[in-house]
């Protein structure tokens, strides 16, 4: 049903209630007038007479009189007005035989919750639908070299920059990059005790976690300035991936297991319960790696798959997934050294995602089809 024929039925619900409140109102007020006329009769006066005489004539007072009037006229308006409304509610009652009013109160519903989605989504596009086994559901747009020594852990985009972090003890870097032609703006090293992980831009800062020190850190997105470190807890006890849900104001957040978890993105405090993952099998999906937010759903890349998972973070059900397998297949990046697809991010474009790999000396801009 169109959302034309939803909004139409909600009107005639509410025009529909509307009349029989009016109707209430009219029948009540007709019974107060009928009650006042009561009043109104004529009393006889008493003449001593036998009742068997005739009666006397009955004197009234000129007031008296012209409040009958009114009153009378007030009747008849009332009356027409009752008639009117009763065709209407006929009328109403006829077009609703067949509607279940259950049903009605669903499609209002549906009709807030796409109102809702309107105002925060600004009319999010759906993400075209795909499984594993339908073959490539993807367009490669450009092709970027890439530094072979960086062990991508994620990607996250604002503005013109696409910003990178890396991991490996010793070797895990933040690197601003130039979105046009991915050239190396900035790059700074992080403590060789932490294995750099999942990057995620928000209002002028960078949140980076870490793999297992449960420690993460926030930088300034301008220059990289360290700004402070945090503390985390996570199902596995440990830091995979994160972006930033603009619509919920928080950060999801991966480590690995079959959780989702949400930070409150003032505080970076856990919120609201974690939310299992399901892929489309029905399998539990475990292995969220590097993760996305887009068009109101999270994208994930699968540890050891060359698979993209399209989340709904409210469910936990995957509603797509992408085979990324031909994007550059193992045996060929096995050459080069080359380990899994893992790094995604929005673009300049809102229908153009940057995806690289671990290792891997190319990034592809891409659109899902």
């Amino acid at each position: 049903m169109n959302k034309a024929k939803k909004l139409q039925q909600r009107a005639e619900k509410r025009a529909w209630k509307k009349a029989q409140k009016k109707a209430k109102q009219l029948e009540k007020k007709m019974l107060r007038q009928e009650n006042k006329k009561n009043k109104m009769k004529y009393e006889e006066v008493d003449t001593g007479i036998p009742p068997s005489a005739p009666s006397p004539p009955i004197t009234m007072d000129p007031e008296m009189i012209q409040e009958e009037a009114m009153v009378i006229n007030e009747a008849e308006k009332i009356m027409e007005e009752e008639e009117e409304i009763e065709e209407e509610m006929n009328e109403i009652q006829e077009e609703y035989v067949d509607i279940d009013m259950d049903d009605v109160a669903a499609l209002e519903d549906d009709l807030i919750f796409e109102e809702m989605e309107t105002f925060v989504g600004a009319a999010v596009k759906p993400i075209p639908f795909a499984t594993l086994q339908d073959g490539v559901r993807f367009e490669v747009l450009e092709t970027f070299p890439h530094d072979p020594t960086s062990f991508t852990q994620g990607l996250s985009y604002n503005n013109g920059i696409l910003y990178e972090s890396t991991g490996l003890n010793g070797k895990s870097k933040v690197r601003r990059l130039d979105a046009t032609t991915l050239d190396v703006i900035q790059s700074i090293d992080i403590p060789r005790q932490y294995f750099g992980e999942g990057i995620a831009y928000h209002n002028g800062n960078l949140v980076q976690i870490t793999w297992k020190k449960r420690r993460g850190f926030v930088y300034d997105a301008n220059d990289l300035s360290l700004l402070l470190d945090f503390p985390f807890e996570t199902e596995k006890m440990e830091g995979w991936g994160i972006t930033h849900d603009a619509f919920n104001n928080r950060f999801v957040v991966s480590d690995g297991s079959q959780y989702l978890h949400f930070w409150d993105d003032q505080t970076l405090e856990e919120v609201g319960e974690r939310v299992k993952v399901w892929r489309l099998d029905g399998s539990p999906a475990k292995d969220m790696n590097e993760l996305e937010f887009w068009r109101g759903k999270v994208l994930a890349n699968v540890w050891y798959e060359d698979t993209i998972l399209v989340i709904n973070a409210v469910t936990g059900f995957v509603e797509s997934e992408y085979d990324f397998s031909s994007l550059w297949p193992k045996h060929e990046r096995k050459k080069e050294g080359a380990d899994v697809l893992n790094g995604i991010s929005i673009s300049q474009d809102e229908d153009v995602l940057f995806v690289t790999g671990k290792f891997w000396k190319y990034m592809f801009k891409v659109r899902l089809i």
